[in-house]
């Protein structure tokens, strides 16, 4: 299977992008699967300065951030993200799958801490663009019902279904213009498949796209 692709997965919180990602990894373990979850990014070595984060996890200090210190933060947690593991995957020729990439952080920033998301968003100008977007389609109030614990990095005020809702409509709604400002590739999915059929789905989703590129060199050499 042709590597080397960079695709970044995006979709509302609670949509399954990190069961995808555990349910595609079970099938093609040759791949990358990269987030910004603190249990992926480290242990890194020679970084032992950042290991705090495996022992307290930092979402709770995340919310006391004042808002330049959380966008720093999730500078620091994003260029880790890329340079540490985004990276040497793609120069090694491997796939990578990546959960939101700078997307989701840009914003869901630029809505709730205007402020530091004014600092974070010239984080992309450093960062390359992935080659394809999976996007998980899920209807909204399907998410909000489902048994999971929603915290307040998910509602635009308090926990409630229309902070919920809120929040959720205008990160979506930014994260798509990002990427159509960027011309990425895009590749829809029902995330209301069984978790096992939906990894089967972007598998093939994925691959099918590096295909088509191969395919494409010589057509693009040709012309030339």
């Amino acid at each position: 299977m042709t590597g080397g692709v960079f695709c970044v997965v995006l979709g509302a919180d609670g949509a399954g992008k990190t069961t995808l990602l555990g349910n595609m990894a079970s099938r093609e373990p040759g791949w990358e699967y990269v987030s910004a979850r603190p249990e992926d990014l480290y242990p890194i070595e020679g970084l032992d300065c950042y290991d705090w984060a495996l022992r307290n996890h930092p979402r709770e200090y995340v919310l006391r951030m004042r808002p330049l210190t959380r966008a720093a933060f999730y500078i620091s947690t994003l260029a880790v993200e890329y340079e540490y593991h985004i990276a040497p995957a793609l120069q090694a020729g491997r796939t990578v799958i990546c959960d939101s990439y700078w997307y989701r952080f840009l914003a869901k920033e630029q809505v709730l801490n205007p402020r530091g998301g004014a600092l974070l968003r010239h984080l992309p100008e450093h960062l390359p663009r992935p080659d394809l977007v999976l996007w998980l389609d899920v209807p909204l109030d399907s998410v909000w019902r489902r048994s999971r614990e929603v915290t307040l990095f998910e509602v635009d005020g308090e926990i409630s279904w229309t902070g919920f809702e809120a929040l959720q409509r205008a990160v979506l709604q930014r994260a798509q213009a990002m990427v159509n400002r960027d011309r990425l590739a895009e590749i829809r999915l029902d995330a209301r498949t069984g978790p096992e059929r939906l990894a089967d789905e972007a598998i093939a989703a994925v691959a099918g796209f590096a295909e088509r590129r191969v395919r494409a060199v010589p057509e693009r050499q040709s012309v030339k």
